[in-house]
């Protein structure tokens, strides 16, 4: 526990010195100490031993690709029968056989979903160390050290939402298509392209906002259910029954942080007068809490499938930051954030209610064994 603790407050301490002290850090400095902290973390992901949520899940699809590889199985063959066993991408599989072991697969991941991540927040946001600090405590634990397709995936939809921000409709569909491959939901940016470009008001968010929140009251999932049911789609039923699970009361939990943030957002940015052209990153998470409202009746999809635009609130919060210099609401969703990712964090303390993060104590890894 100390370990992931003392990580989280060596960037939350640097963010503190350089705000509350106005100690400034010169641009080579800042950068140099960013790199050294993003080869640790890539590192401290990438070479972990049994640590982590989905840990054994994807030791077990490799450990298969290689007992097919062993028997001879061309690539095709190969890759068709590990799906038949495990719901993952086809292009995940492909470079499983590819790898000749799983630790470096783990490392490669790590390179991929880590690297992309602190790029994006050392080149592309002011404050580094209190978004190195909000990223280590949820997205980096539940996603790079946790179900890595779709860290990765994520990796690749972040730099999707940069390529809108600098107009680039190539990169913006490269980025889609990169993603995907790792975690097919990454194709639920697509409607961000031309969202991105879009002049929405403030107000014309927040009645959209309300008029999708019946979708999180209507149990949509279990409507589709039986009418797979009557319609015989035996298929379809069993992907919805998968999807459609008993994990209701934290999704709701989940839903109010996002709305709570949402709307401190959205003050935040009318109040400073902020330009509807420079709110790309406030859209994308307002796009991510309207999936959240219309896919609340499959958690999964609710939560996992969404986790991207809760985390582009890093890069809303930046904008606001660099807006509006000094503003109370803007230190006081700092506070906020900060409140809730340490809370995240803390979930990994032994004996934890509802402890998701279990799987993270003691930290190990294989170059230590």
């Amino acid at each position: 526990m100390v370990v992931y603790l003392g990580i989280a407050f060596f960037f939350l301490t640097f963010y503190i010195i350089s705000e509350v002290k106005g100690i400034k850090i010169d641009d080579r400095t800042y950068f140099i100490i960013c790199f050294l902290a993003s080869l640790f973390l890539v590192l401290f992901a990438g070479t972990r031993y049994e640590i982590g949520l989905d840990y054994q899940g994807y030791k077990n699809i490799y450990e298969l690709t290689h007992i097919y590889k062993n028997r001879g199985y061309g690539l095709s063959q190969n890759i068709f029968m590990t799906l038949k066993s495990y719901d993952a991408d086809p292009f995940y599989i492909f470079l499983n056989i590819l790898v000749p072991s799983y630790n470096m697969m783990l490392f490669l991941m790590a390179m991929i979903g880590v690297g992309i991540k602190c790029y994006c927040i050392t080149v592309y946001t002011e404050n580094k160390f209190l978004y190195f600090f909000m990223y280590f405590c949820e997205i980096y634990l539940s996603y790079d050290m946790g179900v890595m397709r779709q860290g990765t995936a994520m990796s690749f939809m972040l730099l999707a939402l940069i390529s809108v921000e600098k107009n680039h409709k190539i990169g913006f569909f490269l980025c889609v298509l990169l993603g995907s491959l790792f975690q097919v939901i990454a194709i639920l940016i697509i409607p961000m392209y031309w969202l991105g470009k879009i002049k929405i008001s403030y107000k014309g968010m927040m009645i959209f906002t309300a008029l999708v929140s019946p979708f999180a009251l209507c149990n949509v999932g279990k409507i589709l259910l039986a009418i797979s049911r009557f319609m015989r789609f035996s298929r379809i039923e069993e992907k919805l029954s998968y999807y459609i699970t008993n994990e209701a009361s934290y999704t709701y939990s989940t839903l109010a942080k996002t709305l709570l943030i949402f709307l401190l957002l959205l003050y935040g940015y009318y109040k400073n007068g902020i330009e509807k052209e420079d709110t790309l990153y406030l859209k994308s998470y307002w796009y991510g809490l309207m999936l959240m409202e219309i896919f609340f009746s499959f958690p999964i999809l609710a939560t996992r499938g969404t986790k991207f635009f809760y985390f582009s609130q890093l890069f809303a919060v930046d904008r606001l930051q660099r807006k509006s210099k000094n503003s109370v609401i803007t230190y006081v969703l700092i506070l906020l954030l900060c409140s809730i990712y340490f809370m995240n964090l803390c979930k990994i303390l032994p004996g934890s209610e509802s402890n998701a993060y279990q799987g993270y104590l003691p930290y190990n890894s294989y170059l230590m064994n």
